[in-house]
């Protein structure tokens, strides 16, 4: 079961903005969600617009109170939940629909008490959004989890964000961490210092997606008038130091650069008029100024001074080379939220600093290949508008196949209405060809070498798998992997004697194997790559082939190659596997069970068990028996095979397979 999430959305007098931050809640990708909306003694239409809401939004609940401030709505709507974990919406502000996703899989994932994003969206009516990014450690690909100093690190960066993170429920309420509801100004500052002094598991995550409103009438962070309630959240701050915490020199550094960013955001001063006025003028400084150490105070010096320097194109440019390419977090991740949530950040990085196009042209197969990319709206927002304005002419010259692959997603994307001017030539056409399935192109379907592909996609993707479900309903199934586990153990008679049994390419129907593995074949099911089908002389007594559609793009012989088999009549079916990929957390899985769940989730079945499953194996190797496969001892990377295996294991004991 998914974990509960808890959305807090403080409401004062925010009638022209607050529905679009509850609908940008409601179309998130992670559904298990309630909403609290907190009316803190709104004097406009604000509490109208919440009732008018609820009736058509279940998961929403809003508590109404007089005015007493953003720290009393905040923590009575916490105090109301109910979710395990929680996290914060300004109502001024909003998310893009893929905010939540990234961060619970990490705080599930990694036990954290707190999981921060590295970045947000600063937006002004009228201008081009910008990326602020603030404290990270750097590691794009995990493990994101702070250590002690890097806790302490971002202590002394001043960071706070109290919006930009997910909170443990457990973890606030173990240590009593709660908003201060008398001070009406900079509540969070002291709640993130609360935080980052008790929490134990930090961690730090590349993404976010939180768009932050910066021209609202009424904000005031900036307002001199406001610098006297800084100090007073700087004494509330410093009257919680512990004199035993270890943390307590990096927590100064906190409580100075409060002290200092404040100040210069309404009076320009420097650090060492902090120092030599503000310090030692306050009581909470005159007993604790000796207590931050020397690192904490150069690091704290550094950061300010590192505020002053605005960074070159040339020193953007090389900064984003040193961000891992996409290709190589698609296979080191094998994760797809964490995944996706770096591929955002880095599209929004190269975005936000108008780099050329060279830099990012040259990796973006990977991200044109992953299945329903788009449906993360800022990465097709992102994507878009980086590519929609490059001269494709020109781009033909620079990287030829990823320029295709591009024309073909903003066709699918509706950006360009006509792909057929693109291709002038034969050598153009057969490079689109194999890419003809990433979207339906009707301009396309009249030309003669188009014709045959269309038919075969139309039949592959809707009439054939119709039929397939069709077989398969009420019949008793048998799912047979390729591990060699079941050699020796004679279960060849059990198999041979299923309605259907469906088997895999890179299998060996040998006679020396009939004992254990049986001979019937009903269904014979490929992989991607399709290296090994070639192998197998025994396709032909399937009724069906299929295959995951779990890329966007296949080269042109492997569609050649299963057009021949339509054409002797072997039925060809893709059937959709996104949602399960979604599901699981995963750029890939195994073929043996992307189909076992697939039957599981369509299919009317009588019974269905499975044998030949070793998934575990693989961590030491693909350990494919059937003699000639290419695959065979390879260590695949892209799977997170004791996670694959793990995964089985559950379906087996939740006895919704039969493990024979």
């Amino acid at each position: 079961m998914t974990k509960k999430i808890s959305v807090i959305i403080p409401c004062y007098n925010v009638e022209p903005y607050v529905e679009r931050a509850i609908n940008s809640v409601v179309n998130q990708t992670y559904k298990n969600i309630e909403i609290i909306a907190v009316d803190d003694g709104s004097t406009d239409d604000t509490l109208s617009i919440l009732k008018k809401l609820r009736k058509k939004i279940s998961n929403i609940k809003i508590i109404s109170q007089k005015n007493r401030g953003y720290g009393s709505a905040v923590q009575n709507g916490i105090d109301a939940s109910q979710g395990e974990y929680i996290i914060i919406l300004e109502p001024d502000d909003y998310w893009d629909n893929f905010y939540l996703e990234p961060l619970v899989c990490e705080a599930v994932g990694s036990c954290s008490d707190v999981v921060f994003y590295n970045s947000y969206f600063e937006v002004r009516t009228g201008f081009r959004y910008k990326l602020i990014n603030q404290y990270f450690h750097g590691r794009y690909l995990g493990p994101y989890q702070l250590s002690e100093t890097e806790i302490e690190q971002r202590l002394v960066s001043g960071a706070v964000g109290i919006c930009f993170a997910l909170y443990d429920r457990k973890f606030l309420t173990t240590y009593k961490i709660k908003l201060n509801t008398t001070i009406r100004a900079y509540e969070d500052d002291i709640f993130i210092f609360k935080v980052m002094m008790l929490a134990r598991k930090v961690s730090i995550i590349p993404g976010g997606g939180y768009f932050y409103s910066r021209d609202i009438p009424g904000q005031s962070v900036t307002s001199p008038e406001r610098f006297e309630s800084i100090i007073r959240v700087v004494e509330e701050m410093g009257s919680c130091l512990n004199e035993g915490c270890p943390r307590t020199p990096a927590l100064v550094g906190y409580i100075l650069t409060h002290l200092q960013t404040y100040f210069w955001k309404t009076k320009g001063a420097s650090l060492e008029l902090i120092n030599s006025v503000i310090v030692e003028k306050t009581k909470t400084f005159s007993q604790l100024k000796g207590k931050i150490s020397r690192r904490c105070y150069d690091h704290l010096k550094d950061i300010l001074k590192l505020k002053e320097i605005r960074p070159t194109v040339l020193e953007v440019a090389d900064g984003y080379k040193k961000i891992p390419p996409l290709h190589v977090a698609y296979t080191q991740q094998n994760e797809r939220i964490p995944f996706l949530s770096f591929a955002k950040w880095k599209l929004a990085y190269f975005y936000d600093n108008q780099l050329p196009i060279l830099h990012f042209f040259s990796e973006l197969s990977t991200l044109l290949n992953v299945v329903g990319f788009t449906e993360v709206k800022l990465i097709r927002e992102l994507f878009l508008k980086i590519i929609s304005k490059e001269d494709f002419k020109y781009l033909e010259k620079i990287h030829k196949l990823n320029a295709y692959n591009t024309l073909c997603i903003l066709r699918n994307e509706n950006a360009i209405s006509n792909i057929l001017p693109y291709f002038d030539n034969n050598s153009q056409k057969e490079i689109v060809r194999k890419f003809l399935f990433s979207g339906t192109f009707p301009e396309l379907q009249h030309v003669n070498e188009f014709k045959e592909y269309f038919h075969f996609f139309r039949q592959a993707f809707k009439t054939n798998l119709e039929q397939l479900h069709a077989f398969l309903s009420n019949k008793n199934i048998m799912v047979v992997g390729n591990s060699p586990c079941e050699i020796g153990k004679e279960k060849g008679h059990l198999i041979d004697n299923s309605d259907v049994v469906l088997r895999f390419n890179n299998y060996s129907l040998s006679s020396e194997y009939s004992r254990d593995y049986g001979t019937k074949m009903d269904c014979w099911a490929i992989t991607p790559a399709l290296q090994t089908i070639k192998y197998n002389s025994y396709v032909g007594a399937s009724k069906f082939i299929i295959t995951p559609f779990c890329n966007n793009f296949n080269e042109v012989y492997r569609i050649n190659y299963l057009m021949m088999f339509q054409r002797v009549g072997i039925k060809v079916v893709y059937f959709p596997v996104n949602d399960i990929l979604w599901k699981y957390n995963l750029n890939t899985m195994s073929l043996g069970l992307l189909t076992v769940i697939y039957i599981l989730q369509h299919i009317n079945y009588n019974s269905l068990s499975i044998c030949g499953f070793n998934l575990s194996d693989q961590l030491r190797g693909v350990s494919h028996y059937f003699s000639g496969d290419p695959s065979e001892g390879k260590k695949v990377i892209v799977h997170a095979w004791m996670k694959e295996a793990l995964i089985l294991n559950s379906l087996i004991d939740q006895k919704r397979i039969n493990h024979v």
